[in-house]
């Protein structure tokens, strides 16, 4: 199992807003499972920062609990890396 000092910040990031995602949207590890075709146990590794996901997972991942996989990568109150205009002056 990783310490929290060897897990990047970025996988720490997507297992948090992974996990609220989906249980803002009152699903189980087990539905997510079902509907990308993985086993619960992997889900909950994931959202425990003890599996490491590939981007191909981690898109299935956000479109099965329908959310842009950027806004499962961006830190609270951080502006969105999805939005092109993040970062320039106004």
């Amino acid at each position: 199992m990783d310490s929290d000092d060897d897990v990047p910040i970025e996988r720490r990031l997507f297992a948090r807003n992974f996990r609220k995602a989906r249980v803002s949207r009152n699903m189980t590890q087990a539905e997510v499972s079902r509907l990308i075709g993985m086993d619960k146990s992997y889900i909950s590794d994931i959202e425990r920062c003890t599996a490491n996901p590939t981007l191909n997972i981690m898109a299935r991942l956000a479109a099965a609990v329908r959310v842009d996989l950027c806004e499962l990568l961006r830190a609270t109150g951080a502006s969105s890396a999805c939005d092109p205009n993040a970062g320039k002056s106004t």
